[in-house]
């Protein structure tokens, strides 16, 4: 992660920061939190994306 973050490839850096997250909510084994996370994580991410161009 410390080299994406100094590299300028953001599509990368969001790809394992989505990566990172789902696995830690997978980890919970609850359905309903994963999908609510998941749900929120997304709306970040567009925001994120859009904020960072």
């Amino acid at each position: 992660m410390k080299a994406l973050s100094l590299s300028s490839d953001l599509d990368a850096l969001l790809a394992l920061d989505r990566r990172i997250h789902r696995f830690i909510y997978r980890s919970a084994k609850n359905r309903y939190l994963f999908d609510t996370l998941d749900d929120y994580h997304n709306l970040s991410l567009r925001t994120l994306h859009v904020a960072m161009r």
